[in-house]
């Protein structure tokens, strides 16, 4: 799962942007991904690059059995593993 708190909106759209390749938009600073540690590695320095030192991303791990733990109330339901993956 990877948070972000950008304020620039150029910034956020690239952050946005990448993220949106690699897993599903839960809220709106939120996105749930499944990457193995290689594409993980990869999409941080992407992220790094686009940042400013003012913003933040967050990066958490869920473990497979966590992950099936995961409430929700309100809106929204569990995201969907993608069907296929481009490797």
């Amino acid at each position: 799962m990877i948070s972000y708190d950008i304020a620039d909106d150029l910034i956020r759209q690239r952050v946005h942007d990448l993220l949106k390749n690699h897993g599903t938009r839960v809220q709106y600073s939120v996105f749930e991904c499944w990457l193995e540690d290689p594409a993980v590695q990869r999409l941080r320095r992407l992220v790094q690059l686009a940042l400013d030192s003012s913003d933040s991303v967050r990066w958490y791990p869920l473990c497979a059995s966590c992950r099936k733990q995961v409430a929700w109330q309100g809106l929204g339901g569990p995201a969907e593993d993608p069907e296929f993956y481009l490797v």
